[in-house]
């Protein structure tokens, strides 16, 4: 169990309070396993009443659960703390991860890739053969050995999305001469540097009292209910935050202020700080749930920036400063058209993750954690905004109404879970890659809050870069299949789905001027080969 890389039973990787995960293991020998249990806790959630826990059980055919150990339970299955046996060299720790995180909602990265390869009892690392590659690239960066342990770390240049996902092969021999080949991908590397925007709104140029305004260009729509007639900026439930509107940090509306403490909130090397580099800086963009009725209707508001011309520009990405406090019944979100409006794609929606003391998540999950996207955005509540359309009819009730996308298994990665109730855990600098954004002459943006008496959300510096370097290669054309590499022992085994077909497996030594070979003896769609010295790198071609 000590290696990074043995076999994952399961994972169940995002955010809640004590509930019960459950994995299905079939042992087809009696034996002794060896097994590690990794389990990481953080604060309480705003709303959480009760403390964290960690059971170790298996489960009977009738149904009941039995502790692992439980000295009080004959048929409980043994566990000791320690081998005897002798152990071989092994890897530690990969880091930022040795697998791909979907912890999505939670402000996580690492500005690293570090790796730890530790000595066994019966062999030791040879320092001088550890080998990293990320991304196809080698890495130069000198190992140190101590205590019996080598250590390689490595930090990229450039920013570093942590929800980009890399590839990364690991290869080191053992001073007895045995080699150890480890591939994996991972994400989770963050480094928020970037360029000169290509578009900047700093809200300063639009004035913010005394009739509600948004920027010239940007165009608001609200669906939200009267409540106290009249533009008064310093009443939150009057006509003047019918929708988003800019507003001045004057207006002192104290909930908007303060920095996450997740996480360093950085951007090109500097910190931000309420009191010294605020994320909120004089005039800024802001949508009002809080303070006004639960309705029908509720807050719906909606804004479109202007269209931007991106057609000579790659790697697209925005970023802006957001103060945002999450409601177990709202919604808030992004999305971008290119086409005019015709049609319109995700880049982010945040809903609530995390069961607390309040009620359940408003995503939903399999066993394995991932994102049904059908009942998370088309099931009914009451408490989730409404109102009357034009036609009489009332409208809205779910989270997939006031969404353009269309509403299936795609949108699943862009599903984020923030944390209800908790007033610093959303205020961040937040940035996200819009590939479908890349080299297009008409790009526009939509912001979207939906809520019924739900917070509050808050924008200042909104900005659209282009950063070239996050195109390391062309997509795959439409209907490519997925290559997939598995590790067992001192072989990997190289599949893509049986429905696709016409695809041959080649492989070459290296990626500079490369050599293309058939790869042999494939079935199926399906090969095992041997682990070798050195690096190989396959593809598909048809």
């Amino acid at each position: 169990p000590y290696d990074q890389f043995g076999v994952q039973l399961g994972i169940f990787d995002f955010r809640r309070i004590t509930s019960e995960t459950q994995f299905g293991v079939v042992a087809q020998a009696d034996g002794i396993y060896p097994v590690r249990l990794v389990f990481f806790r953080q604060n309480k959630m705003a709303d959480n009443t009760g403390d964290f826990g960690l059971e170790f059980y298996t489960v009977k055919t009738d149904g009941s659960k039995v502790l692992v150990n439980d000295s009080t339970d004959p048929t409980a299955v043994k566990a000791y703390w320690k081998r005897t046996s002798t152990v071989g060299t092994f890897v530690k720790h990969a880091g930022p991860t040795a697998f791909i995180s979907t912890f999505a909602g939670p402000d996580v990265g690492f500005k690293s890739v570090s790796i730890t390869i530790s000595d066994g009892s019966s062999d030791k690392v040879d320092a001088s053969s550890v080998a990293l590659t990320v991304d196809g690239s080698p890495i130069t960066a000198t190992p140190t050995s101590t205590g019996g342990l080598t250590t390689l770390a490595y930090t990229p240049t450039g920013l570093q999305l942590p929800r980009t996902v890399h590839s990364a092969q690991l290869v080191y021999a053992d001073v007895g001469g045995s080699r150890h080949t480890n591939i994996w991908s991972f994400n989770l590397l963050r480094n928020y540097t970037l360029p000169s925007p290509l578009y900047f709104e700093d809200f300063e140029s639009t004035a913010a009292d005394p009739d509600p305004l948004v920027p010239t260009g940007w165009v608001a729509e609200n669906h939200t209910g009267n409540q106290n007639a009249g533009n008064d900026s310093s009443n939150l439930s009057s006509d003047f935050y019918l929708g988003w509107v800019v507003v001045d940090k004057s207006f002192s509306i104290t909930k908007d202020t303060g920095v996450s403490a997740f996480a360093p909130q950085e951007l090109n090397g500097t910190l931000f700080a309420e009191d010294t580099n605020p994320l909120l800086v004089n005039h800024y963009m802001r949508a009002e749930s809080d303070s006004r009725q639960n309705g029908p209707p509720g807050q719906i508001q909606y804004v479109k920036t202007p269209v931007y011309n991106l057609a000579t520009n790659a790697g697209v990405v925005i970023a802006f400063d957001s103060a945002y406090e999450k409601n177990q019944d709202d919604i808030v979100g992004i999305e971008y058209t290119v086409d005019g409006g015709t049609s319109w794609k995700p880049v982010f929606y945040w809903l609530q993750d995390g069961n607390d003391s309040q009620g359940v998540t408003d995503i939903f999950r399999d066993g394995q954690g991932n994102i049904d996207v059908t009942k998370t955005m088309l099931t009914p509540y009451g408490d989730v905004a409404k109102y009357t359309d034009a036609s009489g009819q009332l409208v809205g009730g779910y989270y997939g109404f006031f969404l353009k996308a269309p509403i299936a298994p795609g949108l699943a990665p862009y599903i984020e879970g923030r944390v209800n109730d908790d007033g610093t855990e959303s205020k961040r600098i937040e940035l996200f890659r819009v590939p479908g954004a890349d080299n297009q002459q008409t790009v526009q943006f939509r912001l979207f809050q939906a809520g019924t008496s739900s917070w509050y959300w808050a924008i200042d510096n909104w900005a659209v870069y282009s950063v070239p370097s996050l195109v390391t290669s062309q997509p795959p054309p439409p209907g490519s299949p997925t290559l997939t590499i598995t590790k067992s022992g001192t072989s990997v085994t190289l599949s893509w789905p049986a429905s696709d077909t016409g695809f041959t497996l080649e492989s070459a030594d290296s990626l500079s001027n490369p050599t293309w070979t058939t790869v042999p003896n494939v079935v199926n769609n399906s090969v095992t080969v041997q682990i070798g010295a050195g690096s190989k790198f396959y593809r598909l071609r048809k």
